[in-house]
């Protein structure tokens, strides 16, 4: 697959331009991943309208999806009977591994931590086991 360059939706904050202007590639180590058999899944619990930073995620959607991962919506509307962690952004890298994505109060980056609680790994795995089950596939839900 060829570069292609990534153009901001109409209307986007500056973080959506700022620094992210440059060609975007698929992600290496997600294909080298996928291609040793790894499954990669995200799902993304959506508000609609959509915000500008996930018009700004689909975008980059297709990269991804070139480079091996599935990735999934599903409308925050359509969830409502999941119980969802209050950890709303997270990794589940294998069974007994999860990353916590922090954020600052003004909604910036705030870094990663590794979870410990065991608890909270059960809840975020059924959470991700019940929206994976019923979201929908990108290419369906940007149709």
């Amino acid at each position: 697959m060829s570069p292609r360059p990534y153009a901001p939706p109409t209307g986007a904050p500056s973080w959506c331009k700022d620094g992210r202007s440059q060609t975007l590639r698929p992600s290496k180590p997600a294909r080298r991943s996928t291609r040793r058999g790894t499954a990669i899944q995200r799902t993304r619990i959506v508000t609609e309208p959509l915000s500008a930073y996930i018009k700004w995620a689909m975008t980059i959607d297709p990269q991804n999806i070139e480079a091996g991962e599935d990735i999934r919506y599903r409308p925050r509307h359509q969830a409502a009977d999941i119980h969802l962690p209050e950890e709303e952004d997270y990794w589940l890298l294998d069974a007994d591994t999860m990353v916590l994505s922090l954020f600052m109060p003004d909604g910036s980056s705030g870094g990663f931590a590794l979870a410990s609680d065991s608890g909270l790994l059960q809840r975020c795995r059924t959470a991700r086991d019940q929206v994976w089950a019923r979201a929908i596939p990108y290419a369906q839900y940007v149709a």
